[in-house]
């Protein structure tokens, strides 16, 4: 028989001796990497260079996960920094704790750093990662399921995910079941992927507006879906923190697309062309110099053997009539 639940699975961690694998990290692996292979590909197919794609997804990565940290640690501080806490345990990250709204700052910023060194078009960059992001996004959440971790308020619908009493939140120990946020936003992530696709065809949205788009897609979905979690965490005035920066973050965003909109309409269709194009035309001067560089050469060989004739049929005569 079919439970008119969602169980939630009996395990977080796979144990191989004294080594503790903890699925919470596998699925961050696991999105990390769909994103990584996907954007790749993409820019790849846009005239992109793949190594440099590697280079610049590796401090992404890096800087995404130092901003999803941080993100946690600075709006829960309480959890690191009680009496009777241990300060050490914000390294902890397998344990669980990351803000997305903080993964997306941190790696947009090392994504901007990066291309500012390596004079690469961050919009274009931006806009090649913007749906792989919602799938690695959507891939991540599955770790809170198994953590039993970051669900909704009480609920007896037939898709309620089945939590375990010692991972209730303090006064819902007698509520069995509960919305399950992560599969609210992983399929809302997935959505969007779709949205992004339907708003790039014809070649409308390009230049950075796709990016964009993505984060006013994921802010509005988290602002909502915030609003049933139940996880303790901090608030201002009485309206969770996570609230009140996917609403910042919306907002922003949506005056950034319509700036966007009015100053860089339309899409490039081929977005890495501008970037070879220089390097094309030096090789073609070089090889036109080099062409009439030879020319030169074999005409200066030809004038030489000529004069050379030349001189050779009337040396004999002159000494002759001496």
């Amino acid at each position: 028989m079919i439970p008119l639940f969602i169980p939630s699975p009996p395990w977080s961690d796979i144990h191989l001796g004294p080594l503790t694998i903890h699925i919470y990290a596998l699925c961050l692996l696991a999105g990390i990497a769909v994103s990584w292979l996907w954007a790749r590909k993409r820019v790849m197919s846009w005239g992109g260079d793949g190594d440099t794609f590697d280079s610049l997804a590796f401090v992404a990565v890096a800087s995404g996960i130092l901003g999803a940290r941080v993100y946690h640690v600075v709006t829960e501080w309480e959890r690191y920094f009680g009496a009777d806490r241990d300060w050490l345990d914000i390294f902890k990250i397998w344990n669980g704790g990351i803000g997305i709204i903080g993964a997306v700052a941190g790696g947009g910023i090392g994504v901007w750093v990066f291309c500012r060194i390596k004079h690469l078009p961050m919009p274009i960059m931006a806009d090649a990662l913007a749906p792989t992001l919602l799938a690695a996004q959507a891939v991540g959440r599955l770790g809170n399921w198994f953590n039993q971790e970051v669900f909704g308020e009480p609920t007896e619908l037939p898709w309620g995910l089945e939590i375990d009493v010692a991972h209730r939140p303090l006064g819902y120990a007698e509520y069995a079941t509960f919305h399950p946020t992560f599969l609210y936003e992983g399929l809302w992530n997935l959505f969007g992927i779709l949205v992004l696709f339907l708003l790039t065809r014809g070649g409308r949205f390009g230049r950075g507006k796709v990016f964009t788009s993505y984060v006013l897609w994921y802010t509005f979905g988290r602002f909502l879906i915030e609003l049933i979690r139940i996880d303790p965490v901090n608030t201002l005035d009485g309206i969770r923190v996570n609230n009140w920066t996917s609403a910042a973050a919306f907002l922003l965003a949506l005056g950034v697309l319509i700036f966007q909109l009015v100053k860089y309409p339309g899409s490039e269709l081929e977005p890495f062309a501008a970037i070879s194009q220089p390097d094309d035309a030096d090789t073609a001067v070089s090889d036109t110099e080099s062409d009439t560089a030879d020319d030169t050469d074999t005409d200066a060989a030809d004038d030489a053997d000529t004069t050379a004739m030349h001189t050779s049929d009337t040396e004999p005569d002159d000494t002759s009539t001496e």
